[in-house]
């Protein structure tokens, strides 16, 4: 999960609702194969008090919205087997979608071969009824193998910012759900909690430890978007 850092410490932030957000690589979600599959994700999201969750390979063959158990599924999907991404809003979500107006989700389109991005805003009320914009993103970038190269990846990275990213609402809080295909490291602590590594200064200290090929231009895309892990 991808998001900008906060060090607020003030009141107003004090006040911001709990988000529940959650990212999944799905491998199928179409209406065709995955119906249970459908089913059961939004009585989990139910049970566990989810707000979003964001989706990477629904394999949808076409833009898709639906709305399962009170909860909207907004599928982006093309002709591509493997690809499509998507946000399931709770009921909660919901309205704050409607209270930002209902705007249409911004999405990528095709990026090497595959539909990979999409966004939406949704406004929350905070303990004080002041209103406190999101922006929630589910992104799936390209493999790493020898279907997709260096410049598929450099592509994609480009496309989710300017043409999603740059969507972002100055005063709005951006969330990703992403798979990445890249692993960037993280923060390392000793025994008793203090840092003694920094292997990329947009880390956290929950990823996986090493580093892939591909961690360096994913990395230089959070540092350069004021974004970490």
């Amino acid at each position: 999960m991808i998001t900008s850092p906060n060090p607020d410490t003030s009141k107003k932030a004090q006040r911001r609702p709990n988000l529940s957000v959650t990212s999944q690589n799905v491998r199928g979600f179409s209406a065709a194969t995955s119906i249970e599959k459908r089913d059961e994700l939004a009585h989990s999201m139910k049970k566990h008090n989810v707000d979003v969750a964001c989706l990477q390979e629904t394999w949808s063959f076409e833009d898709e919205d639906v709305i399962i158990h009170g909860h909207l599924f907004i599928l982006h999907g093309g002709p591509s087997r493997r690809g499509g991404v998507g946000l399931v809003l709770s009921p909660r979500a919901i309205k704050a979608w409607e209270r930002a107006g209902q705007p249409d989700p911004i999405k990528s389109g095709n990026i090497a071969g595959r539909e990979r991005s999409i966004a939406i805003e949704l406004h929350y009320l905070d303990s004080a009824a002041q209103v406190v914009k999101y922006f929630v993103v589910s992104s799936y970038a390209p493999w790493c193998n020898g279907n997709f190269s260096d410049g598929d990846y450099s592509e994609y990275l480009l496309n989710l910012e300017e043409k999603i990213l740059q969507r972002c609402p100055a005063d709005a809080i951006p969330i990703i759900g992403i798979d990445a295909n890249a692993s960037i490291g993280d923060v390392i602590s000793d025994d008793y909690g203090e840092t003694i590594q920094h292997p990329c200064d947009v880390a956290g200290k929950f990823g996986v430890r090493q580093q892939s090929e591909r961690s360096e231009p994913f990395t230089n895309f959070l540092s350069e978007n004021g974004l970490c892990s």
